[in-house]
């Protein structure tokens, strides 16, 4: 009871409580500053443990002096408040700096500094106030969009976050020091770092610029406004930040925020949600937030981009649901530059359009840093490379880049997982590429298909076989996505199990004729010959092979024997669809026989389809002055490739030189490539063949021209591609087994 006397009569509680509002006051001024001027938050916590210190030692003077007539100063009440002032100066010292992070370490990158244009990134903004976390990284991505432009380039928003979340804990703040590192670390040039404060109904963004190189302040910039009017704050901020990056321009510049995102509200935080899981790899929650933001706004695009890319990683690429929203983002006419090529490309995976390669190129070349344009340009290069002459390596690289810009990622390992298999055919690489998409991605359907390709490639006998009961047991797309991977040479008896397990299954439907010729060409390839021919008989087989390829076959193998002969007088090859009403049809019939004849040198018979061809070429130049021009190139291609069959490889060369493209209309490229093999320009004829990833045939000419430029270490990969896949080729075709060993005898005595 004498305690509770004294500390009435000494009003303790009373300076308890005047120190405790006035210290709350203080702090919460201290905060809008700190805020508003992008304060380090060492400063802030500092004046926290200040406060709580001063707070004991108000304590200590109101028990010495609250009492009047008791205002000495003693020995015991010095050494207390000497004791608070030392620990307040350890707390500030060791508890006053940096937020509790990760271990930093330096960020290393390889980034241009500015691939042309000047760059700026923005990173997470410090944000206050209810229902505000989502605006710390979305005003990334808005902002990020917004300041991307002709003449001035933002870093993508995916590689800050990577990067950020690389060096800050998950919830907390970075310091200035840790924004800067992260923002140069990009490879900027400027960084814009800022706050957004609500007041009640009010919202403050402020945003400061630095320039990286000494991380000076350069500008400063703030709007206020409604907190239910964010979409036009941050179109101001935008042109605000921009007038003072394009100073140098003449004109106003223009950040129209409302014609590349919405201008509704929910929509806008939905989306910004799903951003959030879909940097995660959240793909079903992903798509569910972007369906909520379609729904609220049907005609923001960029919703509708990402709602497609993510349904075309959780759906099998070329479905309506991936296709619908990718078409509809674009044919809508607001999306920024930057996001309408990366949808285009995107758009083209799904259809197996290789013409946006060259375009995916120049985007990927433009925004060097941006992970997500790479990705797509490997998606296209994986799935449509082929046409464009693209081999696995340039592939690779084109993923390895967007794994080194944003590693988090999800989706860009699965073709990384792919190219272990189908490029590589190393257990290794696998295992790591699967053991790292598995961490990332722990709940994926991915993971279980890979498991079956895994053991159907590299375990022993009993786990493989338990893989092809469990594969057998699937749908046809898991099927296809397996076989899809099995294409390495080494793979080449898995390949065969899957297509008869397959030709078995689905024996009497309407798929089993196209299992056959897929089981034919598998045969062919594998130099297998007469195997191959045994599913000739079948119609929908001997119409789909076609005596081009017949022609092509015969000649690039050189065989003795001449299995196709019947077919030729008969409509059971090349002729069958070559209706009198399909002109095209006819075209084909005529020119593939044409060609067929002069290789067996049956001279009178090439005359007569070779004048066929030319009555109908000349027939449709006089009902189409157009198709003049491309009936010329038809006929200088029959005559080059003919020329070629009949051995005369320098007169198809002088004739195919000047031959030019038409739509629907290409020179063969593996024809092509031989044809300069046999006219001594091995290095020309490489780009045509580096692109026939899984063709023995291809890496046997890529062997020959690998070795008459001297590269004989890729000579000798091209040759062993070929060996593994032919060891057990006909004995008619060993002569070219033959020659790729004595290839790989003559570099093997070079090298050593």
């Amino acid at each position: 009871m004498d305690l509770l006397r004294r500390i009435r009569e000494r009003k303790i509680v009373q300076w308890a409580v005047v120190y405790l509002a006035g210290g709350w006051l203080g702090l919460e001024a201290l905060g809008f500053v700190a805020d508003t001027f992008v304060w380090p938050v060492a400063v802030v916590r500092s004046a926290i443990l200040i406060l709580a210190v001063g707070f004991l030692a108000v304590l200590v003077l109101a028990w010495y002096h609250g009492e009047k007539g008791h205002q000495r100063l003693g020995g015991v009440e010095l050494l207390l408040l000497a004791g608070l002032a030392v620990i307040g100066a350890v707390l500030v010292a060791v508890k006053g700096r940096a937020p509790d992070a990760p271990i930093e370490r330096p960020i290393e990158t390889s980034l241009p500094a500015d691939a042309g244009l000047p760059a700026v990134a923005v990173v997470p903004f410090s944000v206050r106030g209810a229902d505000m976390e989502v605006w710390s990284e979305g005003l990334v991505d808005l902002l990020s969009i917004n300041l991307d432009g002709s003449a001035l380039r933002a870093i993508d928003s995916r590689t800050v976050l990577a990067r950020w979340h690389e060096r800050t804990a998950s919830g907390r703040e970075a310091d200035l020091e840790t924004a800067l590192a992260v923002a140069r670390a990009t490879g900027a040039r400027h960084v814009v770092l800022g706050t957004a404060v609500t007041t009640g109904t009010q919202v403050r963004l402020a945003a400061n610029v630095r320039e990286l190189e000494a991380g000076e302040l350069v500008h400063q910039a703030h709007v206020d406004g409604q907190v239910d009017s964010m979409i036009v704050l941050v179109d101001r901020l935008s042109i605000e930040l921009l007038r003072f990056l394009l100073q140098e321009l003449e004109g106003e510049p223009r950040a129209n925020l409302a014609s590349i995102t919405t201008a509704s509200l929910d929509a806008l935080k939905s989306f910004l949600n799903g951003e959030q899981l879909y940097r995660r790899g959240e793909y079903g929650e992903a798509d569910q937030a972007y369906t909520r933001a379609v729904g609220a706004d049907s005609t923001f695009a960029l919703a509708l981009y990402r709602l497609g890319l993510t349904r075309g990683w959780t759906e099998a690429a070329g479905t309506e649901l991936a296709e619908g929203p990718l078409a509809r983002a674009i044919s809508l006419g607001n999306l920024p530059q930057r996001e309408l090529g990366l949808a285009r490309a995107a758009l083209a995976v799904v259809r197996g359009d290789e013409t946006e390669i060259d375009s995916a190129r120049v985007l990927a070349s433009r925004y060097p840093d941006d992970a997500e344009a790479w990705y797509v340009l490997g998606e296209l290069f994986y799935h449509e490379g082929m046409s464009r002459q693209v081999g696995w390596e340039e592939t690779e690289a084109a993923l390895e880049r967007a794994v080194d810009l944003d590693p988090s990622w999800a989706p860009h390992f699965i073709h990384l997982v792919d190219l272990a298999f189908v490029y590589h055919a190393d257990s290794s690489i696998a295992a790591d590429r699967m053991a790292h998409y598995r961490q990332l991605a722990p709940a994926s359907d991915w993971n279980r298909l890979f498991d079956m390709q895994f053991d159907l490639a590299f375990a022993d006998s009993a786990a493989g076989s338990a893989a092809m009961a469990e594969l057998a047991a699937g749908d046809l797309i898991e099927v296809r996505r397996v076989r899809d991977r099995m294409t390495h040479p080494r793979f080449w008896n898995v390949q065969e199990q899957i297509l008869l397990m397959l030709l078995g299954r689905e024996s009497g439907s309407e798929a089993a004729s196209v299992f056959r010729y897929l089981v034919q060409g598998n045969l062919y390839v594998a130099g297998r010959l007469s195997a191959a021919l045994g599913y000739m008989d079948d119609s929908f087989t001997s119409e789909a092979l076609g005596l081009c390829d017949i022609a092509a076959m015969e000649k690039t193998v050189d065989l003795d024997s001449r299995p196709f002969e019947r077919w030729f007088a008969s409509d059971s090859l090349g002729s069958a669809a070559a209706d009198p009403g399909d002109v095209e049809a006819l075209l084909m019939d005529a020119a593939c026989r044409s060609m067929y004849a002069a290789y067996r040198g049956w001279e009178d018979q090439q005359s007569e389809h070779r004048g066929r061809l030319g009555e109908i070429a000349a027939a449709l130049s006089a009902e189409d002055s157009s198709a003049a021009v491309i009936m010329e190139e038809v006929l200088r291609l029959v005559d080059g490739l003919t020329a070629w069959l009949g051995g005369d490889a320098q007169g198809a060369y002088d004739l195919l030189i000047e031959f030019t493209p038409q739509p629907d209309l290409e020179l063969p490229r593996t024809w092509w490539a031989q044809i300069l093999i046999e006219v001594d320009r091995p290095d020309e004829a490489i780009p045509y063949l580096v692109g026939q990833r899984s063709d023995p045939l291809s890496h046997l000419n890529l062997g020959r021209a690998y070795e008459a430029l001297g590269r004989d270490a890729e000579a000798r990969d091209a040759y062993e591609f070929f060996l593994t896949y032919w060891a057990d080729a006909d004995p008619e075709l060993q002569w070219l087994v033959e020659e790729a060993r004595q290839g790989l005898m003559r570099i093997a005595a070079r090298l050593n």
